[in-house]
């Protein structure tokens, strides 16, 4: 099979389906309450869970199991070591408290360039992001534009900052893509590429 890389990040991602283009903006003036955030609670456990060797840090290797970090990994990777430390994730994640509370996130789903109808998309946030952080849930359009809405309904295509996994599904097959909110990643970008 085929492998193609992820655009904005340094993973590659075997057998990706569909691609999933996001631009991401900030979010008007009635938001609710920013979301709680701890660092480096998150940052420790985020590093506990995928640094299966046991060193302290987690290599190119184990943060590839975490889509969402993979995505980030070249904010998060400060030094370019190939290494990400409890420091520079929590760095990272501090950075969040810096920027707008909630950001927009406009979805459209494609495969072979065409819009996908019908599909289904969740963004799940990464489990050490905290329990304050919102999953979300949508389906596509006939121009595979996706409106996202928070499990309980609250808010609509806004999140908070912050490392989610999207889970794209149509006709049968699922695809999982790592997702960084946040107003300095890039922005406007594709996630994820086709599979010819």
């Amino acid at each position: 099979h085929t492998r193609y890389p992820l655009v904005t990040g340094v993973q590659t991602c075997a057998l990706p389906i569909f691609g999933l283009s996001a631009m991401i903006g900030c979010s008007g003036p009635r938001e609710p309450a920013p979301v709680s955030l701890d660092p480096s609670s998150a940052s420790r456990t985020a590093i506990d869970g995928l640094d299966s060797d046991r060193d302290g840090v987690v290599s190119a290797a184990e943060w590839r199991r975490s889509p969402a970090l993979a995505e980030a990994a070249p904010r998060i990777d400060t030094d370019k070591d190939g290494r990400m430390t409890p420091g520079e994730l929590e760095m990272r994640l501090a950075a969040y408290r810096s920027q707008p509370p909630y950001l927009v996130l406009m979805l459209r789903v494609q495969r072979h360039g065409q819009p996908v109808p019908a599909a289904e998309v969740r963004i799940v946030p990464e489990s050490f992001m905290g329990k304050a952080f919102r999953g979300y849930a949508g389906t596509s359009d006939g121009e595979g534009r996706v409106s996202v809405v928070s499990g309980d309904g609250g808010l609509r295509d806004a999140l908070a900052p912050g490392l989610y996994t999207a889970e794209i599904t149509a006709s049968g097959t699922t695809t999982r893509l790592g997702l960084e909110v946040a107003a300095d990643a890039p922005g406007g970008r594709e996630i994820g590429r086709a599979h010819v």
